[in-house]
């Protein structure tokens, strides 16, 4: 599929992403309102749990601060049940969570849930991390904040969530349907 160490695609052509029927399209449509609407639901939860109001919900449990991606990443996972222990409360860059997570895991097999860890580029010194919504065979749809790439879900706490496309192309890199363009993969986190 690549032509070379740069990842270049054969002919330009990104790889297929999984194809869905007409219903399957308008369920995802319906399925992203309802998921909208439970994430704002848990997130409001999750702010009232710790005491404070969900208009002003724009820090995590972690304490990560509305909009960096680590803020998304920590608001969605304690929605779903999994409340992040950091091995400290300092230097916890996205980069660097694979190793600052004490109930968390390395794995292959990202599952909807788990995190998507990006390590530092050349247009992010700090990396990214990116809850995974669903996979479909190499193709994981993530939610995250702060990296202006993919479809705009909603609003929360000053955050725009985002679902974008991501191939892992098994050589430590994903590929982004979104923008086209590839990322360094640190790791997929799931919970241990």
């Amino acid at each position: 599929m690549l032509t070379n160490a740069a990842n270049k695609f054969v002919s330009g052509r990104r790889p297929a992403r999984p194809i869905r029927s007409t219903n399957s399209r308008v369920n995802s449509s319906n399925n992203m309102k309802t998921m909208k609407m439970l994430v704002l639901a848990l997130l409001t939860v999750a702010a009232v749990i710790n005491n404070t109001q969900a208009a002003e919900a724009t820090v995590s449990p972690n304490g990560f601060k509305s909009p960096e991606c680590t803020y998304g990443a920590d608001m969605l996972t304690s929605s779903y049940g999994w409340n992040l222990k950091f091995s400290r409360s300092y230097g916890r860059d996205a980069y660097l969570w694979p190793s600052l997570i004490t109930n968390g895991t390395a794995t292959t097999n990202p599952q909807a849930g788990d995190l998507m860890v990006l390590d530092a580029w050349s247009g992010s010194s700090v990396g990214h991390v990116a809850w995974v919504w669903y996979r479909s065979g190499g193709w994981v749809r993530v939610v995250h904040t702060n990296m202006k790439v993919g479809t705009d879900l909603f609003s929360y706490g000053g955050a725009t969530f985002r679902a974008a496309w991501f191939y892992d192309l098994g050589n430590n890199t994903v590929y982004c349907w979104d923008n086209g363009k590839t990322y360094p993969l640190k790791a997929f986190v799931t919970k241990r």
